[in-house]
């Protein structure tokens, strides 16, 4: 689980509907990852993350279904971690 409060967001409404939804909600986040190891102390590592079931954004229409709309977010990274301990 993961605890968001939005500072600043960036969302298309249309004109009609009400934009006033918590900016603090919590997500579901999952994520895998690989790490290869080049040396005793150095390391490249690749993830991905995804946050998902976030605040509530509204709804759309699928057919005659009413759909929530949910913060969704998917993370990559790729990095080289160091250990500097000796």
């Amino acid at each position: 689980m993961v605890y968001n409060i939005e500072t600043k967001s960036n969302y298309y409404y249309p004109p009609y509907e009400n934009t006033n939804f918590l900016k603090k909600y919590l997500n579901l986040n999952l994520g895998t990852g690989l790490n290869y190891f080049i040396s005793e102390k150095t390391a490249v590592f690749a993830d991905a993350e995804s946050y998902i079931l976030g605040g509530y954004k509204g709804y759309s229409y699928l057919l005659i279904f009413k759909m929530n709309r949910h913060a969704e977010n998917t993370l990559y990274n790729i990095g080289i971690k160091y250990s500097f301990q000796k």
